[in-house]
């Protein structure tokens, strides 16, 4: 064996031992490219037998390089905005009907919701996520029965649901779908007290994050009519005593994962107090400072957003990760503001180790259509990030996408 293949080996070996992450695959996919087309067949071999153990939405790849990526197992046509892709156009569609090994498909907004009915059944298909898409337009879809039972009908094999970013208006009822074993309900607004939220037979793990902090959980625990939950997971939500009890109460329950969640001093002490008999929970009250900081606008991306675009991200009044952005130039005076400076704030939610949702909030949120949430998208070494939102402005004229190339300026900031 040459000096070249121990190398490559010896890195493959180090990446697929290292725990899954975004950066994981990413490196593994640059080996991957550089081995010898002789010997990559092993390599290939190889890989796959240790990325079993993975999740599958972490071995993601655009509709550009999924067909010929045999590590990759999904299809991700989400995350870009209006720019994305549907399932029926020409690449996506011969990737979700005719490759073998991709099994999970996000996707953004209706038009890609609608062609993902009309391009089913897509029985390998077992995980979704849907991003972008609101309740009433679900109903709006051209389907003959319940836009659930449309998509059941689509997938029939799904396993997995998440939904991202929706405005929560009345109650929910996603029994509809049928068999699931995850639903991940992110970022979502709830409008009101006593929201209920119904959820699939047989249920194994619920997520329930990012949710608006004006509305309590503790009524949509106490409604959930399930006796199947092991896993729950109230993320990046503002938390009382009132929840955690709610939470606990749930037969069945195992594990509470509370991260980037803030408790009261009475919850946090409940917690504390609990025995063996009772579910084990986590909480990481520390935020991710290593996102803490400036992200002022990089002419060299050639994103839009005018001169002096900054995002900075902080710790928020109530605990929370919070942002500020701000910008000036054309494009602030386009949408209505101050030519100088105009500025959104709201809460940071942490999706995953690549993806942000910004929640806009305050007396500037009216200049956004909040059918959908902003996001960021991470560079892998966090220098850098990139702003991308599919909005319509004021007047109802579309402004978008909106691509703003940003380089972290700044130290990260203490927590402390």
């Amino acid at each position: 064996m040459t000096t070249t293949a121990q190398m490559l080996w010896t890195a493959l070996r180090e990446v697929l031992h290292d725990a899954p992450s975004v950066s994981s695959w990413t490196a593994l996919n640059q080996i991957i490219a550089s081995w010898p087309a002789a010997d990559k067949e092993a390599a290939i071999d190889y890989a796959l037998g240790h990325l079993e153990r993975w999740p599958d939405w972490l071995r993601s790849a655009t509709h550009i390089d999924a067909e010929d990526n045999p590590l990759a197992r999904h299809l991700n046509l989400g995350w870009m905005g209006p720019s994305a892709p549907n399932p029926t156009d020409t690449g996506p569609r011969r990737i979700l009907l005719y490759s073998d090994h991709i099994n999970a498909l996000t996707i953004s907004g209706m038009e890609a919701w609608q062609a993902l009915l009309e391009l089913g059944p897509l029985p390998k298909i077992r995980s979704l996520c849907l991003m972008g898409v609101e309740p009433e337009d679900l109903e709006k879809a051209d389907t003959a029965s319940n836009p659930w039972e449309a998509l059941r009908r689509a997938l029939p094999s799904m396993e997995h649901f998440v939904w991202v970013g929706a405005v929560l208006e009345q109650d929910i009822d996603l029994r509809p779908l049928g068999p699931l074993r995850t639903l991940r309900l992110v970022g979502v607004e709830l409008s009101y007290y006593e929201q209920i939220i119904a959820v699939p037979d047989g249920l194994e793990a619920l997520e329930l994050s990012g949710c608006d902090n004006a509305i309590p959980l503790e009524h949509i625990l106490d409604e959930l009519d399930t006796t199947s939950v092991a896993s729950l997971t109230l993320r990046s939500n503002p938390l009382n005593t009132a929840c955690v009890e709610a939470a606990l109460d749930i037969p069945g329950l195992k594990h509470l994962d509370l991260t980037h969640s803030t408790l009261d001093s009475a919850a946090l002490e409940m917690l504390q107090s609990l025995d063996d008999t009772h579910p084990t929970w986590t909480h990481a009250p520390s935020l991710p400072t290593h996102l803490m900081g400036t992200y002022e606008y990089d002419e060299r991306g050639g994103g839009w957003g005018g001169e002096g675009s900054e995002l900075e991200i902080h710790p928020g009044e109530d605990g929370a990760l919070a942002f500020q952005y701000h910008w000036s130039g054309w494009w602030a005076d386009s949408m209505g503001g101050d030519s100088d400076r105009h500025e959104i704030t709201g809460l940071v939610y942490v999706f995953d180790e690549r993806h942000l949702l910004l929640a806009v909030h305050g007396e500037n949120s009216h200049f956004y259509d909040l059918d959908s949430f902003p996001y960021v998208v991470l560079d892998n070494d966090l220098r850098g990030c990139s702003v991308m939102s599919d909005r319509a402005s004021p007047n109802g004229n579309y402004e978008g996408p909106f691509n703003l190339d940003l380089m972290k300026q700044s130290s990260p900031k203490s927590s402390n």
